[in-house]
């Protein structure tokens, strides 16, 4: 997609619009992160990190969508027929990887294995993901689970029939659901024979694959010679600095007040920042269900916060860790979170102010 052809990005978004009840989401996380220009409040993709100062030279800037969310890169680079080659390798590749990991497209791997097709093997950057998740799922003591899909599937059928149900879906709906759910019941990906999820599973990558999407574009300009850039496909990430040797810096949103912000960060060398609010879509009328679901009780997570964000050496690792943070009960998120070395979290309060989450 060009520039001109993507829609405006808005300060605050839901990654996917499908609306409350009826709607079958999918990543659906609120992308709660602003760009920040001193003091300034500014929409992303507009103006992504630190504000050009006299004398900057003007970026390379590119806007799209990518998995079901805005996207966004900005590109320091003296050579302008470089820049422009390096962004275009970068697009064709996300989107070959959106081709696997996205559930937007119909003809996308994901989507085939869910309708239950059988593949003869699995690409190698699926195998990569899938591993990803293990890690992850083993480090959040399973609190990250792609394979939750189906209980979304539940809670999407429960409120499109029953939309002013206060209960939502009874316990022998939610553990017959569960059943089928849990990484350890996937086949090994890595077992040279032909590969299909088992019967009633499937899997959803949004708390991960936006991530690893962002960390594979980095990679891939960073082995072209470039050291100065920004990302946002749908996490941000900094390759090197601002080319003036300043980190860029992020403003962090409000989630109930669009356009206004609670604070602000910076992305130090080389590390990202992603966010996960129950906010961003909900499957009930009144919004009390939303969308990020406790595999370990098969309902949304009640202490979810109104946002919470994590900063990694990488975006996969802040993607998962955002996603897992957010449905794990207040009292563990500091022993789940010290398990991830150099990593920081914060979370909003209902008061509108900002914590940290401290490591235990």
């Amino acid at each position: 997609m060009s520039e001109k052809d993507s829609p405006t990005l808005a300060a605050t978004c839901a990654d996917e619009k499908a609306g409350r009840h009826g709607a079958r989401p999918s990543r659906r996380r609120i992308l709660s992160i602003i760009a920040g220009a001193g003091a300034a409040v500014l929409a992303p993709g507009v103006a992504l990190g630190a504000g050009a100062e006299k004398g900057d030279k003007p970026p390379h800037r590119w806007r799209g969508r990518l998995l079901g969310a805005e996207a966004a890169l900005i590109l320091y680079h003296h050579d302008q027929e470089q820049a422009a080659r390096a962004i275009a390798a970068v697009v064709a590749e996300v989107h070959r990887l959106e081709r696997l990991f996205s559930l937007h497209n119909r003809n996308a791997l994901l989507v085939r294995l869910n309708s239950g097709e059988e593949v003869a093997r699995l690409p190698a950057a699926f195998v990569e993901l899938l591993g990803l998740s293990e890690r992850f799922h083993r480090l959040s003591e399973g609190r990250f689970d792609p394979t939750v899909a189906p209980l979304w599937d539940l809670h999407a059928a429960h409120f499109t029939a029953h939309p002013r149900d206060e209960r939502g879906p009874d316990e022998e709906a939610i553990a017959a659901v569960r059943e089928r759910i849990g990484l350890a019941r996937l086949p090994h990906p890595r077992s040279g024979k032909p590969w299909r999820l088992p019967a009633g599973m499937k899997l959803v990558f949004n708390g991960i694959a936006q991530g690893y999407v962002t960390d594979r574009a980095v990679a891939l300009l960073r082995r072209r010679g470039f050291r100065h850039a920004l990302v946002n496909f749908g996490e941000y990430r900094a390759l090197g600095t601002h080319p003036a040797a300043r980190p860029f810096r992020l403003a962090l949103a409000d989630p109930s007040h669009p356009g206004a912000a609670l604070g602000e960060t910076v992305l130090p060398t080389d590390m990202a920042l992603a966010t996960s609010s129950p906010l961003a879509a909900s499957f009930d009328e009144a919004g009390r269900f939303h969308h990020l679901i406790d595999p370990l009780s098969g309902r949304p997570a009640p202490d979810a916060p109104a946002s919470l964000w994590v900063r990694a050496a990488d975006a996969t690792s802040a993607d998962a860790l955002s996603t897992a943070l957010a449905v794990t009960p207040p009292a563990h998120r500091g022993r789940i979170l010290a398990r991830a070395a150099g990593a920081r979290a914060w979370f909003a309060t209902r008061e509108g102010t900002i914590r940290e989450i401290r490591r235990i």
